[in-house]
């Protein structure tokens, strides 16, 4: 996160991404919306093509491929799910706050949400993208907010788990998760 956060989120992605959070409730807007939503799923992503390509593909800020793929994951969650948007948190934090409402005299670390957070470094960016759309669905029905931007970083970035980066980004989740 850090210096680059800013210079993250100054890039096409994130403009998308804001025009998505910003008119989601627009009904004009509604059947767009339905395409973006589709991008969550590779099956069906190709649906959303002509409503995210151009944010994910312009100028000097062009992801390749795989980060394209995350990108539009995130968007087609910001798409769906009820949650209002979080800022100053990250994903990690978000699905912590859930996993508090869920213990029902568990542990921290021996809830359901605990163990599908365990598994996340393992999975590729469409199985996590999967996951984390049920999760934001369920911080949406507890009233917890949903960082989009930090889910979309950790999308982008999720990689394939060789890079230092795509390590780095698949521990911060859990450690985000698990700290204090």
């Amino acid at each position: 996160m850090g210096s680059n956060t800013a210079e993250i989120e100054a890039s096409a992605w994130a403009t998308g991404l804001g025009e998505i959070l910003a008119r989601k409730n627009d009904p004009s807007f509604a059947g767009q919306l339905a395409s973006i939503k589709k991008g969550l799923l590779v099956e069906t992503e190709h649906l959303a093509y002509p409503y995210t390509q151009y944010w994910l593909s312009s100028g000097d800020d062009s992801l390749n491929s795989l980060a394209q793929r995350g990108a539009r994951r995130a968007m087609a969650v910001a798409a769906s799910c009820k949650a209002p948007n979080a800022s100053g948190i990250s994903i990690g934090q978000a699905i912590r706050r859930l996993n508090k409402t869920q213990l029902n005299g568990r542990g921290f670390a021996e809830t359901p949400i605990a163990t599908m957070v365990n598994s996340f470094p393992v999975f590729d960016v469409d199985q996590l993208a999967v996951l984390v759309a049920s999760l934001s669905d369920r911080c949406a029905d507890s009233g917890i907010p949903v960082p989009y931007y930090s889910l979309a970083r950790t999308f982008i970035y999720w990689g394939k788990g060789i890079s230092e980066k795509s390590t780095d980004q698949r521990n911060q989740i859990m450690y985000d998760f698990y700290k204090q």
